[in-house]
Order: structure tokens, then C-alpha cells, then sequence
């Protein structure tokens, strides 16, 4: 991957497109690469390694460059984002935030945590936790983000009512409900995972 965009940044240097692009990059999802014992994606352990996203954006003028920013954000207001930075007006409403603020350290934090669902599961991660588990709440994994950031030590059990927050922040972020769809998937763990032996 780091070859080929290399390559993609380079033609962009020989077709002296680099001062009047916007560049930016977004990973989907990441896989699990023998962490856990598994290879593939999926929604249980829903770690780092699959929804810690990459996003790097480098403006044509240099702007913020060298900046990093550690704030909560969707991938979905990357378009928000670079339309602002254009200067296009959506035509219909859009669920992003421009965050190129927030990127520049301008403006403080714009979520106090965000959700991420994959079928049943679901994963809620604020400035102190990282939970993931059933939509219901079952199989709680429950890690401290400041004592554990490489999400070894599961303190479901000594926690269940922070665990029951963040179940509760994610239905209401998902509109108030389960929908019913998703219990027929309950036991489904995402895209099929290697387990290794």
C-alpha cells in the first residue's frame, strides 16, 4: 500500500498537481493480522486493528502541515470536510462535520464519543473506554483507554454499569432501537476469521 501511493504522490509531483489538490486518505476498516489469534475482520474483539482509522489529509497550501490531532471523528466527515475546504455548499444536509477546525486545534472536541456497529456488534470508544460486545450487551469487552491502551486487560466484569452506558449510548445513537433484523445474526462474528492454532 505504501508503494502505490508513493507512486500516486509522485505522479501527482510530475503533473504539478500537489498545489491545487486536496489529498486525502482514509482507511475502510483494518484486519487483524495474527492479533487475537485471528486474521481477517471482524466485529468481536472489534480491536484497534479494525476500526482505529487512518486519516491523513494535506492541503495544497501546506495548511496545518505537520499537525497531528488525537480527536474522536467518523469517516464520514471526511466529505463534510473537504467540500468546506472547496468551498461547495451541500446541496442536501450531510450527517459530517467539517473537522478541519478541530484538526488545527481551533476548536475542542466536536464528539464526546463515537459508535461503530458491524451486524449484532457494536463498539463505543470515549476518552476513557473502549467497549465492544452484542448490541444486547452480551460478551462485554470493556478495556480503560489510560491504563490499557493496547486493549489486553477486559474489565467488563468489574465495570457492567459502565458497560451498560455504553450499550445505552449506542442504541441511542442508532435511533433509539435495535433493529430486529440484527438478532438474526446474533452468533455471525463478521467476515469469517482465520483462528490460528
Amino acid at each position: 500500500m505504501d508503494r502505490w501511493l508513493g507512486y500516486f504522490l509522485e505522479k501527482m509531483r510530475n503533473l504539478n498537481l500537489m498545489e491545487n489538490t486536496l489529498i486525502a486518505i482514509i482507511s475502510d476498516h483494518g484486519h487483524c493480522i495474527g492479533e487475537y489469534n485471528l486474521v481477517g475482520k471482524q466485529g468481536h474483539p472489534m480491536s484497534r486493528e479494525i476500526a482505529d482509522l487512518v486519516l491523513m489529509i494535506r492541503h495544497p497550501s501546506g495548511e496545518g502541515s505537520g499537525t497531528t490531532c488525537e480527536s474522536l471523528v467518523y469517516n464520514y466527515d471526511l466529505p463534510a470536510t473537504i467540500l468546506a475546504r472547496l468551498g461547495i455548499d451541500p446541496e442536501k444536509p450531510m450527517d459530517g462535520k467539517d473537522i478541519w477546525p478541530l484538526a488545527l486545534g481551533k476548536e475542542k472536541e466536536m464528539y464526546d464519543h463515537i459508535t461503530c456497529g458491524w451486524g449484532p456488534f457494536v463498539m463505543v470508544c470515549d476518552r476513557c473506554y473502549w467497549y465492544n460486545a452484542y448490541l444486547w450487551g452480551e460478551s462485554p469487552l470493556l478495556y480503560d483507554l489510560e491504563a490499557d491502551p493496547k486493549l489486553e486487560k477486559n474489565i467488563a466484569q468489574e465495570h457492567p454499569q459502565i458497560c451498560e452506558q455504553m450499550k445505552d449510548l449506542a442504541i441511542a445513537d442508532a435511533g433509539g432501537k435495535i433493529p430486529e433484523f440484527l438478532r438474526k445474526l446474533k452468533g455471525e462474528s463478521g467476515c469469517t476469521p482465520l483462528l490460528i492454532e
